[in-house]
């Protein structure tokens, strides 16, 4: 397994590349045996995380100066071990700076979803 929980998961991995970019990718990675309808699950999750609209978590990112641009989504079945959910954040230089307010900021979101709830509306949308 390219991953173990004692010592990649949770982590922050910096690193700095050859070109000037500023990005802050979050991945999540479940084990697939305990992921239920994943992929309707993903497709919500990216729908509404990736929406770009008022009150989305990228017009807060932007109102905030942090964010550029925001894309979520899923890839299923990793090496057939593992799924993975990720979100990858085009970062501004505030943004840059201040990247564990944007990953709280993101944690917050995530949070406000799951005590919502799911919504007919986003599914209805999907269609």
């Amino acid at each position: 397994m390219p991953f173990d929980s004692k010592h990649s998961f949770g982590k922050i991995f910096k690193i700095l590349p050859a070109k000037d970019i500023k990005s802050i990718n979050i991945k999540w990675i479940t084990d697939v045996s305990k992921v239920i309808n994943y992929k309707k699950t993903c497709r919500y999750l990216g729908h509404v995380i990736g929406h770009e609209g008022p009150n989305s978590l990228l017009s807060v990112l932007i109102k905030q100066g942090l964010a550029l641009n925001l894309t979520a989504g899923g890839s299923p079945r990793l090496h057939e071990a593992f799924d993975q959910f990720a979100v990858q954040i085009g970062l501004t230089e505030k943004g840059e700076l201040e990247y564990e307010r944007v990953i709280e900021t993101v944690y917050k979101f995530i949070n406000q979803i799951r005590e919502e709830g799911p919504k007919e509306y986003v599914y209805d949308e999907m269609k």
